[in-house]
């Protein structure tokens, strides 16, 4: 077992023993091992080398060690709280005050109950509905320098999620996306919960101010036969499904990913809400995907249903397959569809003797978060996980003969993909790119140490190299 010492030690238990065994002055021992005179000293006046205990330990304390052990004793039977335990004990210790005893507790280790004597808060569940009861609730975030509103509903069995941006939240948004709810579950929804804002409800207003007519989503949600549930004052929690799901699709979206416009985060969010809604399998459904429970259940109970789930538009994900995963498979299957159509090509009419330079840089492209190895994925550079690719550009000579022509930059080719971490040499070593005779590379100083030349920082007074 190794030697535990602590924070401020300058000597291990070898040195502290070979400064007992020294006979010179304590100045000599203290210039040989490079430690303070008091040190020193200390280590060779004493016979262990164990370190003492710090402080003064119970030595300023008005309790005798026999009022201590009554003190430990009654605290291990009863495990009273603090104020209890000093109305007890004060009748038969005349000297004990409520600090005294809370040090005298905290010096022996039994100022905190153990773990076994906590009792656990009994966690609530909620009550069981058939598919159709949904929680909604409203979610601001910033972008583009301008705060937006993010409409979630979620369903309480299945964890189907609907999302909706807008850009206030209005009763008119509230209605126009309780619309698109109806339209977009496949099922009847019988209830709705939300909380008390004035886009679902009139409740919070002074009566004086409520209007006569009902509130116009209380008047869609009878229109649909659907009971409109409201949350009780300052109790978010009961709304808490929906209030979780907020976090999860901000931890999954603008936490982990930076957008330029709101049409950007719009289309990543209904690629998110895709994948989750028909193939993540959840932890709460018994590792089923929301769209799993939705198809049993219409096997179980047709009636429940406005429309054939089975014809739900799912795109690609009801058969499992990703957009990485067309791209990887088209290859082999290049030859055979071009049978059928015709596949279009991105040709590049150049030949080597056009070569003049070849331009090496490498770029990279964000990706989500991976599970696994994640650290050789993140680029220290854009602060995010990334891919990395190493693009060569060409520079073609001019043709003989032709006055005023332009030498066209192209991109001749674009290496396999590296983890972010993958720096611009190594890239270049592992791709083995060969040159045609003739031609000159370069590349920035993320090259350095290859054969390519590398640009020279401007001297001043002089031209750019």
């Amino acid at each position: 077992m190794g030697q535990v010492l602590h924070k401020r030690a300058t000597t291990t238990y070898e040195i502290r023993r070979k400064i007992q065994k020294e006979k010179g002055t304590i100045d000599s021992i203290a210039k040989k091992y490079g430690i303070n005179w008091n040190t020193a000293k200390k280590w060779k006046s004493r016979h262990t080398v164990e370190d003492k205990q710090m402080g003064n330990g119970r030595a300023n304390s008005v309790l005798t060690k026999a009022e201590d052990w009554l003190i430990c004793e009654v605290r291990r039977l009863t495990w009273l709280p603090l104020d209890d335990l000093f109305l007890l004990l004060k009748p038969l210790i005349k000297k004990l005050s409520r600090s005294g005893l809370h040090r005298c507790l905290q010096f022996y280790g039994l100022s905190k109950k153990p773990k076994e004597f906590l009792k656990k808060k009994k966690e609530g569940k909620f009550k069981k509905y058939e598919i159709g009861f949904l929680h909604i609730d409203i979610t601001e975030f910033w972008l583009d320098k301008k705060k937006w509103n993010l409409f979630v509903a979620i369903d309480r069995e299945t964890k189907f999620t609907y999302a909706e941006i807008f850009e206030n939240k209005t009763v008119k948004s509230s209605i126009e996306f309780l619309k698109n709810v109806y339209n977009f579950f496949p099922y009847k929804i019988h209830r709705i919960l939300t909380d008390n804002g004035s886009q679902f409800t009139y409740r919070l207003l002074k009566k004086e101010l409520r209007p006569n007519k009902f509130h116009p989503f209380d008047l869609l949600c009878k229109q649909n036969g659907t009971k409109h549930k409201l949350t009780k004052f300052a109790h978010p929690w009961t709304n808490g499904q929906v209030e979780k799901m907020n976090h999860i699709i901000k931890t999954a979206t603008l936490k982990l990913f930076h957008y330029e416009t709101i049409e950007e985060f719009s289309s990543h969010l209904a690629k998110f809400l895709n994948y989750y809604n028909f193939s993540k399998k959840l932890k709460s459904l018994k590792f089923n995907s929301p769209y799993d429970i939705i198809q049993k259940k219409y096997q179980e109970k047709p009636k429940l249903f406005k429309k054939n789930p089975l014809h739900y538009c799912v795109g690609l994900d009801i058969f499992n397959i990703y957009e990485s995963s067309v791209g990887r498979n088209f290859k082999p299957l290049e030859s055979l569809l071009a049978g059928i159509f015709r596949i279009p090509e991105r040709k590049v009419e150049i030949s080597e003797d056009e070569f003049l330079t070849l331009f090496f840089d490498g770029t990279e492209q964000k990706r989500e978060r991976p599970t696994k190895r994640q650290r050789i994925h993140y680029s220290g550079k854009k602060k995010m996980h990334t891919v990395k690719y190493q693009v060569i550009v060409v520079k073609k000579k001019k043709k003989p003969g032709i006055r005023n022509q332009k030498r066209k930059l192209r991109i001749a080719a674009v290496s396999k993909a590296f983890s972010g971490k993958t720096h611009d040499k190594q890239m270049y070593e592992k791709t083995n790119t060969i040159r045609p005779p003739g031609t000159k590379g370069k590349g920035d100083l993320g090259y350095q140490g290859t054969d390519l030349e590398i640009p020279i920082k401007k001297p001043r007074g002089k031209n750019l190299s």
